[in-house]
């Protein structure tokens, strides 16, 4: 048998162990907190707001935006509410409107059969005694008819009042709703009753009548009245607060005394005499009028 010569074979080297890739660590607690986004949260800034400097955080103006984007999602979500009970309540005013005229027609078309048959009935009376009696039972039967459609028209008209008052209390009250979310402040009684009358007289001020502020139910209406009297009421402050600065000395009347202008007429007066003198009782009058 053949012997197969074997080939030496060289040993397989081991692969190299490669080093585990560490990935740079972010500055993250045990906990899941970020301290340098807390730091920058916390950083105070100043931002003016009508005027009026604040000092407000990063983490305040982030929760005052995400407010504001609730109140303006809520805000949407109650317009297309109002935008939805507008439409039906239009719907069934229309309908209650064309109810109404449709009796509203028949009525007046039984009124002016019935007359029409009143007069020909008087010369029936006579002429033709079964006739009489027969158009006298069709004019009951349509005086009837009349005063039915003149009670359902009666009953279409109340029912019209009613929706229309339910309505506008349904406006009021989402506007109501509306305004305390746009201001929470005013669900102090105190502080909107104040600021209703401050609002008020801005209003009159300006050529309003008191009637007109009984129809200012809308709260985009009332919120646009108060930043106005705001704003007014700032201006003034400032104005006040300029013509303040810039008001020229008041002037001294002639014959009225100045304190210092006293004390310093006497004080020169007295060192003149003891410049004069030398007398020691001068120097000692001299002192005290220095130490007035």
């Amino acid at each position: 048998m053949q012997e197969v010569e074997e080939t030496p074979t060289e040993p397989v080297e081991a692969s190299e162990e490669k080093e585990p890739v560490h990935q740079e660590a972010t500055e993250e607690t045990p906990d899941g907190d970020f301290p340098e986004a807390d730091k920058w949260l916390k950083n105070v800034r100043k931002i003016t707001v009508q005027g009026q400097e604040l000092e407000v955080s990063a983490d305040e103006a982030f929760k005052g935006y995400m407010r504001q984007q609730d109140y303006t999602r809520k805000t949407q979500e109650a317009a297309e509410q109002s935008r939805k009970a507008d439409e039906l309540h239009q719907y069934v005013q229309q309908e209650y409107g064309s109810r109404i005229n449709q009796l509203d027609a028949l009525a007046g078309s039984l009124y002016r059969e019935l007359v029409g048959d009143q007069q020909k009935l008087a010369s029936l009376i006579e002429s033709d005694p079964q006739e009489y009696l027969r158009q006298q039972a069709a004019m009951n039967q349509k005086a009837a008819l009349l005063q039915q459609a003149q009670q359902a028209q009666q009953q279409f008209q109340a029912m019209q009042a009613n929706q229309t008052e339910q309505h506008r209390a349904e406006q009021l009250a989402r506007s109501e709703q509306q305004l305390l979310e746009a201001l929470p402040s005013w669900r102090d009684p105190e502080k909107r009753t104040a600021e209703q009358k401050e609002v008020a007289q801005f209003l009159i001020s300006t050529g309003y009548t008191p009637n007109d502020l009984n129809d200012l139910s809308d709260h985009r209406a009332v919120l646009i009245a108060r930043k106005a009297m705001l704003w007014d009421k700032a201006q003034s402050a400032r104005q006040k607060q300029v013509n303040a600065q810039t008001a020229p000395p008041k002037a001294v009347k002639p014959g009225t005394s100045n304190p210092t202008n006293v004390q310093q007429n006497q004080v020169q007066q007295a060192f003149a005499k003891f410049k004069k003198s030398g007398r020691d009782d001068d120097a000692v009058a001299l002192l005290m009028a220095r130490s007035k």
